[in-house]
């Protein structure tokens, strides 16, 4: 399996042809996707799930 990963810092693309290449670490306790550049060495974090929570809905009056 290839994998190409891009930095989201520098831009700089990675291709993996071997398994020591690249490490992507898929983390589905915190629901993350995580990878260092290899270019710039910065950790790059993807969020799998909005963790916000919605606002609710104002109250509604009838006025007369």
């Amino acid at each position: 399996m290839q994998i190409i990963l891009r930095c989201k810092f520098c831009q700089h693309m990675t291709v993996s042809d071997k398994d020591e290449d690249v490490c992507l670490e898929i983390d589905a306790f915190e629901e993350e996707l995580k990878f260092v550049c290899r270019a710039c060495k910065k950790e790059n974090k993807l969020k799998l799930t909005n963790n916000k929570k919605s606002e609710p809905l104002p109250r509604i009056r009838i006025s007369r």
